[in-house]
């Protein structure tokens, strides 16, 4: 099993060995980036199955701490990560969990109370890898379609009949049959359930990121 933590740091901290040192007794393998953009440009999720990840962001005493919450929005996609603090406060606590911190925690912190909370982490990383997989790979298979098989698809999802699609589109009801069929070998779909089952998926997953 790939258990990873990201561990966002400046290369300039004086806490970075210090964290080092807490971290080596823990069972995972520990990445560290100077900052959000040298992660996320070099981040990819992972093609394995039962990944469990999670990013240890430190803030540090600076002005730029809040901004840099404010610019974090949805940069860490499914990953969860956890706020260490140097100087922590209300404000800085508040701002951590309102731009998406999974959890917060003032430095030094206690090594069991960090362990749970990476634990605790990983594990939700671990299903929402699950079903980002699972888009990934219907999305992949939708898109295989053509125009026009994509044309039929949506006659088909809003409850037409092959005859009724073939009259809004101007074919032949044998068309219509054979680009149906295609649609079906195309996808590996055996049934109309599973087509709309599928479809479903793609199109509300990203509501739920």
């Amino acid at each position: 099993m790939n258990n990873t933590i990201h561990v966002i740091i400046e290369s300039d901290n004086v806490f970075k060995n210090k964290l080092k040192s807490m971290m080596e007794s823990f069972d995972f393998i520990f990445k560290f980036y100077n900052s959000e953009e040298v992660f996320v440009s070099n981040y990819t999720y992972s093609l394995e199955d039962d990944v469990k990840e999670c990013i240890l962001l430190f803030l540090s005493n600076d002005e730029n701490r809040i901004n840099r919450l404010n610019n974090i929005n949805n940069s860490f996609g499914i990953v969860p990560f956890i706020v260490l603090a140097e100087a922590p406060s209300i404000s800085l606590c508040r701002e951590s969990f309102k731009s998406g911190a999974f959890d917060f925690f003032p430095f030094p912190f206690k090594d069991i109370e960090i362990l749970n909370a990476i634990s605790h982490a990983t594990e939700l990383f671990l299903s929402m890898h699950e079903n980002h997989k699972k888009y990934t790979y219907l999305s992949n298979k939708f898109d295989r379609l053509s125009v026009r098989e994509r044309e039929i698809l949506d006659m088909i999802l809003e409850g037409n009949t092959s005859k009724e699609t073939a009259e809004k589109l101007s074919l032949s009801p044998r068309t219509v049959e054979v680009h149906r069929s295609n649609i079906y070998t195309k996808l590996g779909i055996k049934s109309l359930p599973q087509l709309i089952q599928e479809y479903e998926y793609i199109n509300t997953y990203p509501k739920h990121m």
